[in-house]
């Protein structure tokens, strides 16, 4: 029995990285693997970071070794001891020759769905054995860049002096309108899952935390069966105090996507390209503003027959979004100043029918709702009035504004949605670790 210390392995991408000729102990998935005639066997060792070929030979580990390896089904677990053979030609890879290793979990011999470029498992299969579709290259990448979008977000808060918090998930009162919310049963009464942490990120605002965010679950009982939307998804929510206007929410949320672009693109920008055929571009600031009314008469000169007065639908969304590419070139563009009609009675105004919100789009696609919130207590219970809502079951929210409450403002994210439009994805299910929708539950 070959005896082997895991804790002594190295990951794959820090080994490619060290000296030719170190002796160095990996571990992972055996992704494929060549027979040559009785002597020689090649194998590609994959981790969670990268991939090296190991070239097991008859002389370094054996007969009865090497018959193992060349009968070890695909999938399989092994440890892997050797020394790194850096090759000089700097377009080929390095090689890892094997002087030992041990098989660790052994794959049944026949997967259920394809693995690899060009793969023709359908999307319902393939999330049935999700944990075995992680394993592709592909889908591996958009989870690792969703981990690493997670963490410069929080970097970049970090240094603006935002508060990361942790609001409820379960509520005594929906979070939003009451529509599209998932009731519980909470002992001997009722609750609901938390479609948003709205009404908690402006608690912290009224606390005194000045800059808040939360990158958390989110919950919506929407029977949409398209591939842009989830049940669950995570949610990225910022809150700014002290703000000026709507202005202020928009500038920051530009930088901050900048910020994080530039550092994936510095980071993934090359696989993104190799693995999406996809180029991460850094926009440039300031991102185009337009007001909802220009942009519903923009796409209506275009030939489309929106009506005045409402939202644009996906479909205006796509348009205006070619709108903006051909004469700003520009990818992104904020939608402002929508019909307080079709906004939460929480967005303040800036005239009697018009809200201080925005909608942010990509590439014709909407990717964030921000607004400058209304924080006087009696205008909050007027526009409450306005909408046909009663004050009662919002009573724990609205006492966040009795006792003074700074000028607020921010917007909510979900992260899935960021990835599919940044990588160019089909389905928004590709850019969820485990996909919750109408007909999906497991696994």
């Amino acid at each position: 029995m070959v005896k082997m210390h895991l804790t002594e392995r190295k990951l794959i991408h820090r080994v490619l990285a060290s000296e030719n000729g170190e002796r160095v102990l990996i571990a992972g998935f055996l992704k494929r693997k060549r027979i040559l005639g009785k002597k020689l066997v090649f194998g590609l060792i994959q981790d969670s970071t990268e991939e090296i070929q190991a070239v097991f030979s008859l002389s370094d580990i054996g007969q009865e070794n090497l018959d193992t390896i060349a009968g070890m089904p695909l999938q399989s677990v092994c440890a892997v001891e050797g020394t790194l053979q850096k090759n000089t030609d700097p377009t080929k890879k390095s090689e890892l020759l094997v002087s030992a290793f041990k098989a660790l979990s052994i794959s049944e011999p026949q997967l259920p769905i394809d693995l690899g470029p060009g793969t023709e498992t359908g999307m319902d299969l393939r999330l049935n054995w999700r944990f075995l579709d992680l394993r592709d290259e592909r889908q591996r990448t958009i989870m690792l860049m969703c981990s690493d979008f997670e963490r410069f977000s929080r970097d970049f808060f970090y240094r603006e002096g935002l508060r990361e918090i942790h609001s409820p998930k379960i509520m005594g009162t929906a979070s939003e309108s009451g529509a599209e919310v998932f009731t519980v049963n909470y002992f001997d009464t009722k609750a609901y899952l938390a479609q948003s942490p709205q009404f908690y990120k402006q608690m912290a605002i009224a606390a005194g935390f000045d800059r808040v965010f939360e990158i958390a679950p989110a919950y919506r009982a929407e029977k949409s069966y398209t591939n842009r939307h989830l049940t669950e998804f995570v949610s990225l929510d910022v809150e700014l105090g002290y703000i000026e206007d709507v202005e202020d929410v928009m500038a920051f949320e530009e930088r901050w996507i900048v910020d994080v672009l530039d550092r994936l693109k510095e980071k993934w920008g090359a696989t993104v390209e190799r693995l999406f055929g996809v180029e991460i571009e850094i926009p440039a600031l300031p991102f185009p503003r337009i007001r909802m009314e220009e942009a519903i008469e923009k796409v209506n000169r275009s030939g489309m027959s929106v009506p005045k007065g409402g939202d644009l639908p996906s479909e205006g969304e796509r348009r205006l979004g070619q709108l903006i590419a051909e004469e700003r070139h520009h990818p992104f563009v904020f939608v402002t100043h929508f019909p307080f009609s079709v906004r939460p009675f929480y967005h303040h105004k800036t005239d009697p029918v018009t809200s201080c919100s925005y909608d942010l789009l990509w590439n014709g696609v909407e990717i964030t709702t921000g607004a400058q919130r209304e924080h006087q207590y009696e205008v909050l219970k007027g526009q409450l009035a306005e909408k046909g809502m009663k004050e009662e079951p919002l009573t724990d929210y609205l006492n966040f504004f009795r006792f003074g409450c700074p000028p607020h403002g921010g917007f909510g994210l979900g992260i899935a949605r960021f990835l599919m439009a940044l990588l160019g994805l089909e389905n928004i299910r590709e850019a969820t670790l485990l996909t919750r929708d109408p007909k999906r539950l497991t696994p």
